[in-house]
């Protein structure tokens, strides 16, 4: 349960990049909205009490559900999560855009995955807040051209583009913002954040989760990654460009850590993706393996480059 104490206000300011459409994807004022308000979320203007894993329903607003159709059947499921990067994009694994499965549309603003209408009761100041989820169509998805289409392969890295824009950000739903040179990102040993819906682990199965979570892990050395993945022997299990994580021990019994979902650091008040996803194991009791990311600050040039976006 979370207990708003205080509001404080603020105003943050840190480099983004300056971008300019190279194609019509994006206008003009889309890409302001890329570059001034990505990564801020309402819950960092107030302390709150966190008590278990469960998020906020305005923490993490980027965060998408990826939808999928598989043939034959009359209903979409979700497999793969991924974080919105601009108004008609959405960052996610290469290994998510299936064969036997079509990615058919992105769910934003989702809290309750049973809900269409989520909202949250504030006792303390006698307030309500609620949040409709929205599907957006895809037009394309663009993977990495040196994706080797292995699950755990190197260049892991997706982004989907949306037949519409989302047109207005909100609380609910915005982009996260994508790494640069003059932000200082989080080293070995110090801790980045996952989200999504993930797992209960009960006595003999692992029980969906219907609410929204959130968890923290540690940056491990590639040393110590590769000697928790593979202790019995030398190997070298890391792709290219890969890092990983170790989950904090908490008490809690919650298994974060879905396909494709981001991977994120706060700096100077806003948010930024590290990494992607890659561990797709329930993978978070016990001598389990790490949580293994693809480190998206190597991938960035290529993202911008797909969205149809330069850095001047």
């Amino acid at each position: 349960m979370y207990v708003v104490k205080y509001v404080l206000c603020f105003i943050a300011v840190v480099f983004i990049p300056a971008v300019s459409s190279a194609k019509p994807a994006l206008d003009s004022r889309r890409t302001v909205e890329l570059k001034s308000i990505c990564g801020m979320q309402h819950p960092d203007d107030y302390p709150h009490d966190i008590v278990g894993t469960a998020a906020l329903i305005t923490e993490f607003p980027w965060l998408a559900r990826i939808r999928y159709k598989t043939e034959g059947d009359d209903y979409e499921e979700s497999y793969c999560n991924g974080a919105l990067i601009s108004p008609r994009h959405v960052l996610t694994a290469a290994h998510c855009n299936f064969n036997d499965s079509i990615i058919t549309s992105v769910r934003l603003g989702e809290y309750h995955i049973h809900n269409k209408t989520d909202c949250v009761h504030y006792r303390d100041i006698n307030a309500k807040e609620c949040s409709d989820y929205k599907d957006f169509e895809v037009e394309s998805i663009t993977t990495h051209p040196d994706y080797d289409g292995q699950p755990d392969g190197i260049n892991n890295v997706a982004v989907i583009e949306l037949k519409k824009d989302v047109t207005k950000y909100n609380d609910y739903i915005r982009a996260i913002c994508l790494p640069n040179a003059k932000v200082v990102r989080p080293k070995v040993n110090e801790n980045l954040a996952v989200t999504g819906w993930g797992w209960q682990i009960s006595s003999t199965t692992y029980d969906v989760l219907e609410v929204k979570q959130s968890l923290n892990i540690k940056i491990e050395s590639e040393e110590t990654c590769n000697k928790k993945e593979n202790p019995a022997d030398e190997r070298k299990t890391l792709q290219k460009n890969q890092l990983c994580g170790s989950r904090i021990a908490t008490a809690s019994d919650v298994c974060i850590y879905e396909d494709g979902g981001p991977v994120m650091f706060s700096y100077k008040h806003r948010w930024f993706v590290e990494g992607i996803a890659l561990s797709h194991d329930k993978n978070c009791i016990g001598t389990s393996p790490p949580l293994i990311y693809l480190k998206i600050a190597d991938y960035v040039d290529w993202i911008y480059k797909t969205m149809g976006i330069t850095i001047e």
